[in-house]
């Protein structure tokens, strides 16, 4: 919409000027951290191929105790993901 109006090149002109607003918002409104306090790591990380798929745990099945006292599992997190891969290979797969 930008584009048609005021030509080609202003939408990159619009999307560079708020990255600089942006980014000037930061530095001057965020307060400074130094990096000493965030990096508690003890542990060293997992290295390997076990430290490359470390990030799909999260799909695992949660324990989750009910307010009865049992104890069962929570497939939730995983039952999303695969809604959403075959979600995006349907509609990848969906002919024209």
């Amino acid at each position: 919409m930008i584009g048609d109006i005021w030509g080609i090149k202003r939408p990159f002109e619009v999307a560079f000027c708020s990255f600089l607003i942006g980014t000037a918002y930061v530095w001057l409104a965020l307060p400074h951290i130094p990096s000493e306090s965030v990096s508690g790591n003890t542990k060293p990380g997992v290295k390997g191929v076990g430290g490359f798929f470390a990030p799909l745990k999260v799909l695992a099945p949660q324990r989750v105790v009910l307010q009865s006292g049992l104890m069962v599992k929570h497939f939730g997190v995983m039952i999303l993901c695969a809604g959403v891969f075959l979600g995006v290979v349907s509609k990848i797969t969906d002919p024209p």
